[in-house]
C-alpha cells in the first residue's frame, strides 16, 4: 500500500511541475485552451466510439477480444483526455493513437463492418382461414 501512496504522490508532483512549466512557457490562456480542447476531444471520443460495433459483436461478426481491446484503449484514452493536466493528455493521446493503429492492424475478417440492412417485404397479404364443419 505504501507503494501506491508513493506512486500517487510522485505523479502529483510531476503533474504540478509540468503544468507550471507549460504555463510559464506558453501562458495561462493557451494552457486553459489546451485543457478545454482536450476535454472536448475526450468527451466526443468517449460518447461515439465504444458502442459503434456492438451490433457486430452481438451477431458474431466481430471477435469479442478485438472489440474489448479497442473499447478499453479508446475509453481509457478518452477519460485521460477529460482530466486536466499535461501528463494525462499525453498518455490519453498515446492510448488513442495505439487504438487507432491497432484497429488498422486487424485482419479484414475482424475489421468492424456495417450491419446489413434488412429488406422489408414488398407486399403483405392478410389471410383468414375458416374451418368448415363436416
Amino acid at each position: 500500500m505504501p507503494f501506491a501512496y508513493i506512486l500517487g504522490l510522485s505523479y502529483m508532483v510531476l503533474e504540478i511541475f509540468l503544468v507550471y512549466s507549460a504555463v510559464q512557457e506558453f501562458g495561462l490562456a493557451l494552457f486553459l485552451a489546451e485543457v478545454v480542447i482536450s476535454a472536448l476531444v475526450g468527451g466526443v471520443v468517449l460518447l461515439r466510439s465504444p458502442f459503434k460495433n456492438l451490433n457486430d459483436l452481438v451477431y458474431d461478426r466481430l471477435e469479442p477480444l478485438a472489440w474489448a481491446e479497442g473499447f478499453f484503449l479508446r475509453s481509457v484514452g478518452a477519460v485521460l483526455l477529460l482530466l486536466p493536466g499535461v501528463l494525462c493528455d499525453v498518455f490519453g493521446t498515446l492510448l488513442l493513437l495505439v487504438a487507432l493503429v491497432r484497429q488498422k492492424d486487424l485482419p479484414p475478417e475482424e475489421m468492424p463492418k456495417k450491419p446489413k440492412k434488412q429488406k422489408e417485404p414488398e407486399e403483405i397479404i392478410d389471410v383468414e382461414v375458416l374451418d368448415k364443419e363436416k
